[in-house]
This record gives C-alpha cells, structure tokens and sequence, in this order.
C-alpha cells in the first residue's frame, strides 16, 4: 500500500514487475506429484564463454557462438559481462536470456542488439539458477514517488553464486 501523500490515502502499488523464476519440474502429474518428472538441468553447475567475435543481430533477436555445448531451446540462462560499446560509451545488457534457437554450439536469444554498438569483453553464460530480490525503504518523505522512497534491486543467481553461499 503506497501513500504519495495527495490525500488520497494507501493505494496498492507494483513495487516490482514480473520475473521469472527458475522451474525445475518437466512435467507435473496432479494425480501422483511423486510421479513428476524432474528437468535436471536446473542442476548443472556449468557455465562457458560466449565467443565475443560471433555475437551477430538477426533483426529481434541475437545470435553468438558459445565455446562448450551445454544448453538446450527454452533453457533460461545468464549471462554476466554482456557489455556493448557505442560513441565510447559501454552498456551492460548482462541479465537472464531465453534460449528460443539452438544449433550445436550456435545459440539465439530474444534480444535486438542491432543499434547497440559492438561486443566488448568476453561475455560468460550460466544456468540461471534463481532471484535475490531487496526492497529497502530509504525515504519517509509523504510526497516522494515509489522511485524516491525505496530501493528495488535484483540480483540474479547462479550455480557460482549458489556455491559461494554453501561454503
């Protein structure tokens, strides 16, 4: 419930969009839950490099080589250091990708790099493996806008990260 303090009162508010989390059950039975059929790649620890010279627009999506052959279509992964660099200025697009093409080691996601500039720095791609999701009030001030009264951050896991917590 968010006051902007108009006078209105406590309105329920978004504070966060939707995101995926990551699924690990294939096929669910209803009738007989034991009987569900696990996807084990939600438990590989595996991650590779994408080869930086081979990440290429198709239009809507993006297309790149990965160094090993370790993911399938529909496999959500993350992809951390996916750095673009445009009139000198690097953006980082690192974040969770749905493979949706995959032949050998050539991989498509939905993302239009095309107008983004060129890929700098070798990019790694990871299982996702879940969401750390921090909502912090950092403002009481009656009149300031969701964006001023808390700080919203995700960060999205993966099998490194799951391990560092474990040890």
């Amino acid at each position: 419930m968010y006051d902007s303090g108009n006078g209105k009162g406590p309105i329920e508010t978004l504070l966060i969009n939707s995101f995926d989390l990551p699924i690990d059950i294939k096929n669910y039975n209803v009738n007989n839950p034991s009987g569900s059929t696990f996807n084990n790649s939600y438990y590989y620890d595996s991650s590779t490099y994408i080869d930086p010279n081979q990440i290429i627009s198709t239009g809507n999506t993006t297309q790149f080589d990965i160094l090993e052959d370790l993911f399938n279509v529909d496999d959500w992964v993350y992809i951390d250091g996916f750095n673009f660099i445009k009139n000198d200025i690097i953006t980082n697009y690192s974040g969770l990708y749905k493979i949706i093409v995959k032949n050998g080691i050539q991989i498509t996601i939905d993302f239009d790099s095309s107008n983004i500039g060129l890929s700098v720095g070798k990019p790694t791609i990871f299982y996702y493996k879940g969401l750390k999701l921090s909502i912090l009030r950092i403002s009481d001030d009656r009149t300031s806008s969701i964006n001023k009264r808390y700080l919203i951050s995700r960060e999205f896991l993966t099998s490194d990260y799951i391990q560092k917590l474990n040890n």
